[in-house]
């Protein structure tokens, strides 16, 4: 499923710190900056072959293990696994936009599954990336040379991103909150982390490289807070892989049809008036019925021209229609969310399960006060009042500490 691209040299579009850059075939600068991917698009010489680097922002990156199985089932099992962590949005297959990758590692207490990757495009680009002149499109982190089994983090478009690897792959990427290490994006870290942890697809040699400048009293929180080793490297210059995700947007796709069919129409179109002025110069006699399928072959050159505003239209309808109808919660944010509902250093969480619409939590507390407070907070959260809760009693043993299991039920579609 990896992209082997005919293309070692060329020109990309990538998301730097703070905006797009355009980089040129064998350059280690950036050759240009601007406000969007298109305008970077725009610039390039028309014959050069162009990429675009998808940002983390827009895409949904997860890895999932998947049984031994013969390389005809492989895909079907990918595909499963995709629908259920919820990188399809709700959506069939064959209307997504995704690839898979299975990953060269060994998963401990196991000797018959696979490491696998999963990466989507949600539902719609913005248009700005939507670019038809595009020849491939590649997620922005696999321009990088990643560090084996390390939790990288860097600035892409003004916010910060975090990319976990195993044996130098990819296995998962999140946008952040904040441009830099605030409160918020430590605990984003840390539920990050805490999610690859129990998935159990982290090493217990885990380490974290921020890449850029940063703050010395930034650093020092992030290592007190995640407690694990952190190193700082330079950004490096990105180089277009030469095995990637292939993930070429469905309007892009749709959009080159067009392009190249109003093209072959285009030399039809000359090629018929060629063939009509040698008729008229033969055979003038024939000038009137020649001048009559002259303007029937114009009529179905016109007809092209609205085709890219009738599917831009659509478009726009359908992504109106998603800031309506689109209610859904990623088991990232629950899990979140139910962190902030905890007491303090009384109330731990000992597993978190989402699956389809179910949501599980086992956990202890110190005292049932504490898990009476747990509760109330749980029910009352404002962040969580779309998930009918089940808390029934605690189990307290003979030191007055209380075992809890809670279910819930989402009263919408998660997303990943």
């Amino acid at each position: 499923m990896l992209l082997t691209p005919p293309y070692p040299l060329g020109y990309f579009v990538f998301p730097g710190e703070t905006g797009w850059e355009l980089w040129g075939p064998g350059t280690d600068k950036s050759a240009k900056q601007g406000a969007t991917a298109t305008e970077m698009a725009s610039s390039v010489p028309v014959r050069e072959a162009v990429t675009v680097a998808i940002p983390v922002l827009h895409l949904n990156t997860l890895s999932t293990i998947l049984p031994e199985l013969p390389k005809s089932e492989l895909l079907h099992a990918a595909a499963l696994e995709a629908e259920r962590l919820g990188l399809f949005e709700g959506r069939p297959v064959d209307e997504c936009v995704w690839d898979w990758r299975i990953l060269p590692v060994e998963i401990a207490n196991s000797t018959a599954s696979r490491l696998t990757t999963l990466c989507s495009l949600p539902r719609q680009l913005p248009a700005d990336l939507e670019i038809t002149r595009a020849d491939h499109f590649v997620p922005s982190f696999e321009f990088y040379t990643l560090r084996t089994d390390v939790l990288t983090i860097w600035k892409e478009l003004g916010r910060l991103v975090a990319v976990a690897t195993r044996k130098g792959a990819v296995i998962h990427s999140q946008i952040l909150t904040d441009s830099s290490l605030t409160k918020t994006v430590l605990q984003e870290l840390r539920c990050m982390y805490f999610q690859l942890e129990i998935s159990q697809l982290v090493p217990e040699t885990l380490s974290i490289e921020l890449r850029g400048d940063y703050l010395p009293e930034e650093v020092l929180d992030l290592r007190r807070y995640m407690a694990l080793p952190v190193t700082i490297s330079p950004r490096t210059a990105p180089r277009i892989p030469h095995k990637s995700l292939k993930l070429m947007p469905t309007a892009v796709t749709v959009g080159r049809k067009t392009v190249q069919t109003r093209r072959q129409r285009v030399r039809l179109f000359f090629t018929a008036i060629l063939v009509v002025s040698a008729a008229i110069v033969l055979w003038g006699w024939w000038l009137n019925s020649l001048q009559k399928e002259l303007r029937e072959l114009q009529a179905l050159a016109d007809e092209a021209a609205p085709t890219a505003a009738i599917a831009r239209g659509t478009a726009e309808k359908w992504d109106a229609l998603d800031s309506v109808i689109d209610s859904r919660r990623s088991p990232l944010a629950t899990l979140l969310n139910v962190v902030h509902c905890l007491p303090e250093n009384r109330v731990r969480l000992l597993s978190f399960e989402q699956i389809g619409r179910m949501v599980k939590l086992e956990g202890e507390a110190k005292t049932s006060k504490d898990w009476s407070e747990f509760t109330v907070a749980l029910k009352g959260a404002e962040t969580l009042k779309e998930i009918s809760w089940k808390t029934p009693s605690a189990v307290i043993d003979g030191q007055s500490k209380a075992t809890f299991e809670v279910t819930g039920i989402l009263n919408y579609a998660p997303l990943d």
